[in-house]
């Protein structure tokens, strides 16, 4: 039987690169997104709301947030929304996000 060559062939080569360009491009739309996360704690005026919008980010859930703050769930669900809303007012990150669409 003959054995088969060690060395990559072309269209595996090929195939990698694909893939490798593809991360790359993943990377860099998740840097973005990071980016504008960061650039929007900044935008947020209340310390009260940046607290909110940390803990959001820390991935804590509306009850330990509102143990956090001694409030009620609803209280933090409220707020989460005046949170999104300033942010969302902002051109700032609006423009942030349309770039990345633009460069992609």
């Amino acid at each position: 039987m003959p054995k088969g060559s060690s060395i990559r062939s072309a269209e595996e080569m090929k195939r990698m690169d694909v893939r490798e360009r593809s991360q790359i491009q993943r990377l860099e739309k998740m840097r973005t997104y990071v980016y504008a996360l960061e650039v929007a704690y900044d935008l947020v005026e209340d310390e009260q709301l940046q607290t909110i919008y940390d803990c959001l980010l820390d991935g804590m859930t509306y009850r330990q947030i509102a143990e956090h703050l001694s409030a009620s769930k609803d209280y933090v669900r409220l707020k989460k929304i005046a949170v999104f809303s300033q942010i969302s007012q902002n051109s700032q990150i609006s423009r942030i996000l349309t770039y990345e669409k633009t460069a992609v």
